[in-house]
C-alpha cells in the first residue's frame, strides 16, 4: 500500500477527490484497532508514517453524506488513539453528523432514507467505534451509540417476517445478510 511502484500502492487523495479507497481505509482501521499486535505493531515508524499520511489524506476530505462518515471517523480514530495529529474539527463534524442520523427505535436515516445499513453499517460501526475509541477519548459519544444499539434490541425483530424471512427491497439485495449483524452484537 505504501510502496510506490508496487502494485498495491495506494497514492495519498488528490485534492477533492472522493474514493472506494476511504472505504477500504476505514475497513482497514478497524482491523488496526482490533489487531495491533499483528498489523501495526510490527510495522517501523517510517513505515508507520507513510501509512498514517497515506490513510489520512483520504479521511482528511470529502465524503458522501451517509455512513461513508464512519470512514473518516475510523481512520481518524485509529491514528488519534495512536498519537498522531489528525483534523479534528472534521472528526468532531462527521461524529456529530453521525449520531444526529439517528431517528429513534434503533433506526438511522442514511443519506435521506432508511435502509438495512441502518442495521450493518450505523448500528455495527457505532459499537466498534464505541468499543475502541469512544470509550477512552470519547465516553460519551460512546454511551450514545451503545444506547442507540440498545432502542434497537426490541424493535430488531420486527425486521423479520414470523417465518424468518426479510424483505428484498433496499439498496441490495445481498444486503439483507449484512442485515443481520445486530443480532450477535446484542450477546
Amino acid at each position: 500500500i505504501i510502496t510506490p511502484g508496487h502494485p498495491s500502492y495506494i497514492s495519498p487523495r488528490t485534492k477533492n477527490a472522493i474514493s472506494q479507497n476511504l472505504v477500504e481505509f476505514g475497513a482497514l482501521s478497524i482491523s488496526l484497532f482490533s489487531i495491533p499486535e499483528i498489523l501495526w505493531n510490527p510495522l517501523s515508524q517510517q513505515q508507520k508514517d507513510a501509512l498514517a499520511h497515506t490513510m489520512l489524506s483520504y479521511a482528511d476530505g470529502p465524503t458522501v453524506p451517509s455512513n461513508w462518515r464512519f470512514f473518516n471517523l475510523f481512520v481518524f480514530s485509529f491514528f488519534k488513539s495512536v498519537g498522531y495529529e489528525v483534523n479534528e474539527p472534521l472528526m468532531k463534524k462527521f461524529l456529530d453528523l453521525s449520531l444526529a442520523d439517528y431517528r429513534g427505535e434503533g433506526w438511522y436515516i442514511d443519506n435521506s432514507s432508511y435502509d438495512y445499513y441502518s442495521m450493518w453499517a450505523f448500528q455495527m460501526y457505532g459499537m466498534i467505534w464505541a468499543h475502541y475509541y469512544g470509550e477512552k477519548f470519547n465516553p460519551e459519544a460512546g454511551r450514545q451509540f451503545v444506547s442507540n444499539f440498545r432502542d434497537l434490541v426490541p424493535n430488531y425483530p420486527y425486521m423479520f417476517a414470523e417465518d424468518g424471512k426479510m424483505n428484498m427491497y433496499g439498496r441490495s439485495i445481498t444486503y439483507r445478510i449484512a442485515a443481520a449483524v445486530p443480532f450477535p452484537l446484542m450477546g
